[in-house]
This record gives structure tokens, C-alpha cells and sequence, in this order.
């Protein structure tokens, strides 16, 4: 179990068990950074957490010795598991994730074909080619030249646009390779500054970080910002399907993944049925509200007015043990917050605002202290 903070009301410390763990409510008002940054940072776990938007002023508030700034880490899949085959699908994934455009049954075919040994035209023939089992991206890119070399028609030109693709890819990539370093975390956050990076990068460092914790380490949480965009249940991602696998997965070895999203509504639904922790903060818009209140069990009291007053830094709480289910009102203890003044704003005895002027004293003294 890992403390989270106090019961509103009564101030009762309140404990939630290691798990898959989603933080909801709207940015900026809800306080999800800090709660994440709080419960991370009492974990004693090594926390994998990313950067993503400009002004963000997410783990800034993280004591010195929690704090661990990462390179980012980007890695072929093959790389990752040398004796398996090159996945036409991540292929397909990487392109489209660069290119933002979809590819039709054309040319997944043609990819399909490309990702294994293979030939077209007869024996003898001027036009037959033929090419061996690629084991990397550039390895099938040349595969892909020596087709074009003697395709024609249709075949040249879906062959073509993959080639392009890949080629995009491949030179956008490439800048992205050279920052990276093989991912040495440590207990805390171990944070990645992506915020530089184009979205479509940004999403192929995380997959990759992900397949890379998932195969590698034991003992870990990833905390995904962005969720609702980065794993869109009404479109594929590459970020969507790494995530799947990890959470499917990742509880065997104690590797959890913490879910941050200002909405529910747009998250992929399987990663939603995996998650033993539900922390709603507040929300506003009705739907929203609606989207909440049905994913709590039926026999839970809130209203929608419970959770559109929940302050700063307050959630309603819910998980499941052996021995039933629970929920509290809870606010939430930040990284930067002593146990009793946070005890005492969850009993109401200090104003919740105080909580602000605590922490940006306390990044006064992480700077004085540099």
C-alpha cells in the first residue's frame, strides 16, 4: 500500500495498493500532476514520467533526490528482440505516425510482402526481382529499391508511396537517435523533457519506452501525460498499442502504468478495464460528469455536485481489495507538503489555498539550493 493523503473531513490517512492507477479532472484546476508527483514520489518505485507541452509546470515541485532528469530513448523494435521477425505492423505504425496519413489494404499488402523474403516476375525475366528477410528499417528500405528497380503500374506505385513513407520516417528519426541513451532509472521520477519534439516523436519515444520497461524491467511505473491523445480510442497509435500490451502484461512484474487524462471519454477501453485505482477530480462539463459517475460502481454514494466541488487537490478515491471496495474524498498529500499541514487543510482547519504559497516557497529553496 502507498499513502496517498487524508480523508476530507476527518483526516484519516488514506492508503491505495500498488496497481494500475488513472488520474482524472480538468488541467490546471484538479491538481493531477501533484497527486501524481505525490504518490510516485512514496512509492518507492522508479517512476518513468514525460514532458510533453510547453509551459508545463509539471515536476518542479519533486524533492532533489526524487528528481531524475532521462534522455529520451528511442529503439527499433528489433533491437529490443533481436531473434524475432521485423513487425510489418510497427512498420506501418512508425509511417503513419510520422506521415499522419493511413494506408489502405494496398499497400499493407505490399508492406506485408516487403517485411519477408520474397519476389515478383518470372525466372529469367527482366522484371523479376528479388530480395531477402530484412532484419532492420534500412535493410527494408532496400528491399523496397530493388523492387521499385523493376516494378511497374500499381505495383510501382504503392511500392513507391511506402518507400517514401519509410524514407520520411527514417530521416526523421534519425536527429531523434543520436540524443537517445538507454534508459538508466532510478527510485523516484525519472523524467523525459520531450517538450522540443514534434507530437509524432513524442509518441515514438513513449511506445518505445514502453516496449523497452516492459521486456527489460521489473519493479517500475510509466506515468502516461496526455493519455486522451496519445492513446485516442477512436483511432490506432503506436503509444495505444504499446500501452495495451504493458498493462496486460506489466502487473506479472510489478510494472504498473499510471494514466493522467482530463477526460474519460476517449480512452481506450481496454486499458480503462485493466485499472485497480480511480482518482476523478473535479469536472465541470455535464458529459464528462456522466462519463465519471458511470465508471464508479453502482453502489457508490457521489452526486455530480460531489465531484464538481472537489477542490484543488482533492479526488474521489476508488479501489477495489479482497475484503471490499472503498472510496474517499481525499486530498491528496503533494511531494512538497509535510505530513500535518497536509493533514490539516484535508480537516479543514487551513485554508486549501495555503497549499499554493507552500509550494512555490518550497521551489524558491530547490532553486537557492542549486
Amino acid at each position: 500500500m502507498i499513502h496517498l493523503g487524508f480523508e476530507v473531513g476527518t483526516g484519516n490517512p488514506v492508503t491505495v495498493p500498488e496497481g494500475h492507477t488513472v488520474f482524472l479532472g480538468q488541467s490546471n484546476v484538479s491538481g493531477k500532476t501533484t497527486a501524481l508527483e505525490g504518490l510516485a514520489s512514496r512509492s518507492g518505485y522508479a517512476c518513468l514520467a514525460f514532458v510533453t507541452k510547453v509551459k508545463e509546470g509539471a515536476f518542479q515541485r519533486v524533492p532533489k533526490g526524487l528528481l531524475h532528469p532521462l534522455a529520451p530513448y528511442y529503439e527499433e523494435t528489433t533491437a529490443l528482440r533481436p531473434r524475432q521477425k521485423l513487425e510489418w505492423r510497427e512498420v506501418r505504425d512508425l509511417c503513419e505516425a510520422v506521415t499522419g496519413d493511413g494506408w489502405d489494404k494496398f499497400e499493407r499488402t505490399a508492406l506485408r510482402k516487403m517485411c519477408r523474403a520474397g519476389h515478383f516476375g518470372r525466372p529469367g525475366s527482366k522484371l523479376r526481382a528479388e530480395w531477402k528477410k530484412p532484419k532492420t528499417l534500412e535493410e527494408l528500405l532496400e528491399n523496397m529499391e530493388i523492387a521499385l528497380d523493376k516494378a511497374t503500374g500499381n505495383r510501382e506505385w504503392i511500392i513507391g508511396n511506402i518507400h517514401d513513407d519509410l524514407a520520411e520516417a527514417l530521416d526523421e528519426i534519425e536527429p531523434l537517435k543520436k540524443k537517445c541513451r538507454p534508459p538508466d532509472l532510478k527510485i523516484g521520477l525519472n523524467v523525459v523533457n520531450l517538450i522540443r519534439e514534434h507530437e509524432h516523436l513524442q509518441s515514438l519515444v513513449v511506445a518505445s519506452m514502453l516496449k523497452w520497461v516492459r521486456q527489460k524491467r521489473e519493479h517500475t511505473i510509466i506515468a502516461l501525460p496526455e493519455a486522451w491523445k496519445f492513446t485516442d480510442a477512436q483511432k490506432r497509435t503506436a503509444v495505444g498499442q504499446a500501452a495495451r500490451h504493458y498493462i496486460r502484461e506489466g502487473a506479472a512484474a510489478r510494472n504498473y502504468l499510471w494514466i493522467d487524462s482530463q477526460t474519460i471519454g476517449r480512452l481506450n477501453t481496454e486499458l480503462l478495464s485493466q485499472v485497480t485505482v480511480w482518482l476523478f477530480g473535479v469536472q465541470k462539463w455535464s458529459k464528462e460528469l456522466e462519463h465519471a459517475l458511470n465508471a464508479m460502481p453502482d453502489h457508490y454514494w457521489p452526486e455530480r455536485t460531489d465531484i464538481q466541488t472537489l477542490g484543488k487537490g482533492e479526488f474521489l478515491v476508488c479501489f477495489n481489495l479482497d475484503r471490499g471496495s472503498y472510496m474517499y474524498r481525499t486530498y491528496v498529500q503533494p511531494a512538497w507538503m509535510n505530513f500535518t499541514h497536509a493533514q490539516a487543510i484535508a480537516r479543514r482547519e487551513v485554508e486549501i489555498e495555503s497549499a499554493e504559497e507552500i509550494g512555490r516557497e518550497f521551489e524558491r529553496q530547490q532553486r537557492v539550493s542549486l
